[in-house]
């Protein structure tokens, strides 16, 4: 692959120890975390889904399992529906309009990147990817920011499962895990965006405390 085509990958891994190892030590956590965007997962390496595991007894050492083709699809998104999810330039009217068309160019985008992954790889993926939406290597300046608020969100999300232990599938009663998803992903998805609405060239790298998981959100 072209140097920039990994940008996405380099920005999602910097992103996660940036946060991540902050996150830890905030608990006294051990800092031996990783970035895994190879391991073997139980979903499709399009879906936009990560996973958490640990070793050791107690556990020591942190991986934060990331579907192999996630980083290029949050890529696509901060290029082509985020700028029209914090746009205040035109009326409602004309700001729904355009927000349905990026989010169908995002799907067309998406749709062709996972297709040519499942015919040839993730390179191939990519690239198709990159020109369907007309990401080029200029673009990704513009949209760092947007990249980084969406690593951040899935990022705190993983480290709000080794806070409460649950690190892997099937920890503890199965209503308490799909509470708990269900709460932190409508939390953290409404202050990421309100964040990037009301300043999209800050980052917000640390937003307000979740309750059961102070300094993760």
């Amino acid at each position: 692959m072209e140097r920039h085509e990994n940008y996405a990958y380099e920005r999602f891994a910097f992103n996660s120890f940036r946060e991540g190892v902050e996150a830890l030590s905030a608990r006294n956590l051990p800092v031996r975390l990783m970035v895994s965007f190879e391991r073997p997962l139980t979903y499709p390496a399009w879906i936009i889904n990560c996973s958490v595991s640990a070793v050791g007894t107690p556990p020591n050492r942190f991986t934060i399992n990331v579907p192999e083709l996630l980083p290029h699809i949050l890529t696509l998104f901060a290029h082509l529906v985020a700028p029209e999810v914090i746009s205040r330039t035109s009326k409602n009217e004309l700001r729904k309009v355009a927000l349905h068309a990026s989010i169908q160019q995002f799907c067309d985008a998406a749709s062709e990147a996972t297709k040519a992954y499942k015919e040839a790889g993730l390179a191939s993926a990519i690239r198709t990817g990159s020109q369907k939406s007309n990401l080029t290597f200029w673009a990704f300046e513009a949209i760092a920011d947007h990249v980084d608020s969406l690593t951040y969100l899935i990022v705190n999300h993983e480290i709000g499962h080794i806070y409460i232990e649950q690190l892997t599938k099937g920890t503890g009663q199965k209503s308490d895990a799909h509470a708990f998803e269900y709460f932190r992903l409508r939390y953290v998805t409404a202050v990421t965006l309100s964040r990037i609405a009301d300043n999209p060239k800050v980052v917000a790298k640390k937003n307000a405390p979740c309750p059961d998981a102070p300094n993760t959100c």
